[in-house]
């Protein structure tokens, strides 16, 4: 059967009814599957734009778990942060203070808290004073390192050359770590060579046979030369009779005086300490209030109305003597960091009741001046032993 034929005969009208309906029944067949592909295809299509919606859907909820992530990340970084924060605060700020409270502090100001002076400009200078007769204490500083950790810088004065020393030294958590000197400041009283009878006792003849080598070289120097000597009195003089040596020899400088602690058996502690003969001192009033003539110069002011006296001098060695011991004693903590002896506490104390109980009693002298002087001073009085110290060429020289 040609359809082809059937179409063009339906078309020109000049088909028969058979044709005509074959005709019609073919194109409601053609609409029918028309319809139907039309019908699939807009499911399609909105199938598709489902697609779309469900993806932006997606997209928008990725969007939003993305960004309570990053919110949730960021919070928990910024709480991170605060805590650790926190806990350094806690460690350099409650911990740290904490742990200087602990342990000897010398940047501490509460001794001369008016003046704020640290501690250590204290605890030095009457540490230096009363057991190295050649050096004498200029000024400290004590700077926080945390955790009861401080670098301590001070400045010495060699008493006769004049020459300085600047001195580093560490404490940690109340540990001496030593200075780049190795602490000599404060062993330098253990059984100091200046004054042999401490070594070798009363008995001895070393101190005579020494005597004489040194008076030898004594005689050798000019007369114009400038002498340090450390002088061993054969018996003990009062700070009165002191004076008066001091007055009798105008031309000679007594720097200090090495004073007697015990009876020097074998159960004594054989440390030589002292005093210097020379009015100074740190002026804290505050100080000088507690241990009185700490500062020989205020005490002159404040307690001799201002003015020089020979009493007055014979009184202030024996007070400044025992106010330093009294500080030290006071100052225990500061002992076992600083002075390093295990014994100088017992020491001190049994020194300051040897004092109070048979007062003052000096055995050595540190003096200087021109050779010929020392010579003149050495010959005439009570002196057992000698030791030059050092010499310079003239009193003008160093």
């Amino acid at each position: 059967m040609d359809y082809r034929e059937i179409f063009r005969k339906y078309k020109d009208g000049t088909a028969s009814d058979e044709e005509r309906q074959l005709a019609e029944d073919e194109i409601r067949k053609f609409e029918a599957i028309e319809e139907f592909l039309i019908s699939e295809a807009g499911e399609g299509f909105s199938v598709e734009s489902e697609s779309r919606e469900d993806d932006e859907l997606l997209s928008e909820e990725t969007k939003r778990v993305k960004n309570t992530i990053e919110k949730r990340l960021r919070k928990i970084v910024v709480e991170s942060v605060i805590a650790v924060m926190v806990i350094f605060a806690v460690i350099f700020f409650v911990i740290s203070p904490l742990m200087d409270t602990m342990y000897y502090n010398p940047a501490s100001k509460n001794l001369d808290p008016e003046n704020g002076i640290q501690n250590i400009n204290y605890d030095i200078g009457v540490l230096t004073e009363l057991n190295n007769p050649e050096k004498s204490f200029l000024a400290a500083t004590a700077d926080k390192l945390g955790f009861a950790g401080y670098n301590i810088s001070y400045i010495l004065q060699e008493s006769f050359s004049g020459n300085y020393q600047n001195i580093n030294q560490k404490i940690s958590m109340g540990r001496n770590l030593h200075s780049d000197l190795q602490s000599e400041i404060y062993t330098a009283g253990i059984e100091s060579p200046l004054f042999p009878e401490i070594i070798y006792g009363a008995d001895s003849d070393y101190a005579a046979k020494k005597l004489e080598v040194q008076l030898q070289e004594l005689k050798k120097l000019n007369e114009n030369n400038c002498v340090s000597l450390a002088v061993s009195l054969k018996t003990d003089i009062t700070p009165q009779k002191l004076t008066a040596l001091k007055e009798r020899y105008p031309d000679i400088s007594f720097n200090w005086a090495a004073i007697r602690t015990s009876e020097y058996t074998e159960d004594d502690y054989h440390f030589c300490i002292g005093t210097k003969l020379e009015i100074g001192g740190q002026p804290s009033k505050a100080l000088n209030e507690k241990y009185p003539a700490l500062s020989s110069l205020l005490w002159f002011v404040d307690s001799a109305g201002g003015s020089y006296s020979r009493p007055s001098e014979e009184r202030v060695i024996g007070i400044h003597y025992k106010s330093m011991l009294q500080y030290l004693i006071d100052r225990k903590e500061m002992i076992t960091v600083l002075d390093e002896s295990p014994s100088k506490y017992e020491f001190y104390k049994a020194a300051l009741e040897y004092a109070e109980k048979n007062c003052i009693k000096i055995y050595g002298i540190l003096v200087s001046g021109e050779a010929k002087a020392i010579r003149e001073f050495v010959e005439d009085e009570n002196v057992s032993a000698i030791e030059i110290r050092k010499v310079t060429l003239s009193k003008f020289s160093s």
